[in-house]
């Protein structure tokens, strides 16, 4: 009987499928087969001996198999990254011939991690700080020592948001807009597009573009909350259109529905500012030096208040 094909070629798909599924003890046959067949991949060797810790399997040889890889300066440094993170807590040799890989396996302070070119150990510590300001610094000097990687970018967007660094945060997530991040729409077009009142139309969602195929990828709810923030971001900046649209993509990748719906009302009132805009700039005078207009002038239109409350009456009689 003849063997057609490689017999291994779908060892990979099944073990990341048994990991991602929290299936470590299952992964493991297959990721033993991967580091047998391809003795030289590194990666393959992390991921088994990661699996064994999970899994509580021979934790104490997949331990030193980890402490290996880290301090290989042969293996390539994102997977000596990877393996330093995944002893994190664990017992380990003192020195991985790299002070950032030292400071990732075992854990430091903002202060220690905030080094030139440490992004990693930067981006760790970001991570689990909860302050603001101090994600900021962390994520912003990890960028300006490496521009080209982008994984700091989002969660430094997110946080400078939040600080209402409107400006800042839109520097920072400009370079994944141009990349199509969230589709093919360029937010940094025109602003000039027309825009109706009729927001809660639900034509608006055919509208909006597809995320298959951009560079960049993150979970679809990521994309949505990006998108949320950069909406309000874009109003807070007195950019209605453009935020407008970012809220119509949050809005077609909302899944929950008290979310849409306030979605939805921001969308309504949004596209009323604008239209109430355009209306007021058809009725307002041009300055120049002839009197006449070319238009018919006519008061500024204003936003409706709510009407107000009735007062109730006491004992059921009015006075």
């Amino acid at each position: 009987m003849v063997a057609v094909g490689n017999p291994f070629e779908n060892l990979d798909s099944a073990a990341a499928l048994l990991e991602k599924t929290e299936h470590n003890a299952e992964a493991i046959e297959f990721l033993e087969q991967l580091v047998k067949a391809l003795p030289w991949e590194p990666t393959y060797r992390l991921r088994l001996a990661k699996a064994k810790v999970t899994a509580g399997q021979d934790v104490d040889s997949a331990q030193k198999a980890l402490s290996t890889i880290a301090s290989d300066p042969d293996v390539a440094y994102g997977v000596r990254t990877q393996t330093a993170l995944a002893l994190a807590g664990m017992r380990r040799p003192v020195e991985f011939g790299s002070a950032e890989l030292n400071l990732l396996a075992g854990g430091s302070s903002a202060t220690a991690a905030d080094q030139p070119f440490f992004y990693d150990a930067r981006l760790r510590a970001a991570q689990s700080s909860a302050d603001a300001p101090v994600k900021v610094q962390l994520l912003g000097n990890a960028l300006a020592d490496t521009p080209t990687r982008d994984d700091a970018r989002i969660p430094l967007f997110q946080a400078a948001a939040g600080l209402r660094s409107d400006e800042f945060a839109r520097g920072v997530i400009e370079s994944l807009l141009r990349q199509q991040f969230l589709g093919s729409v360029s937010p940094l077009g025109s602003r000039e597009e027309e825009i109706t009142p009729e927001a809660n139309n639900t034509a608006d969602d055919e509208n909006v573009p597809s995320q298959a195929g951009n560079p960049f990828k993150v979970p679809t709810a990521q994309q949505g909350q990006v998108a949320r923030t950069l909406g309000d971001l874009m109003i807070r900046l007195d950019r209605l259109d453009e935020g407008l649209r970012y809220l119509r993509i949050a809005h077609k990748l909302e899944k929950g529905t008290a979310r849409r719906k306030e979605i939805s009302t921001t969308i309504a009132e949004i596209s009323a500012r604008l239209h109430r805009q355009r209306l007021n700039a058809a009725r307002q005078p041009i300055l120049h030096e002839a009197l006449e207009q070319d238009r018919l002038v006519r008061p500024r239109l204003l936003a409706r208040s709510a009407p107000a409350a009735k007062e109730a009456v006491k004992g059921g009689t009015k006075e």
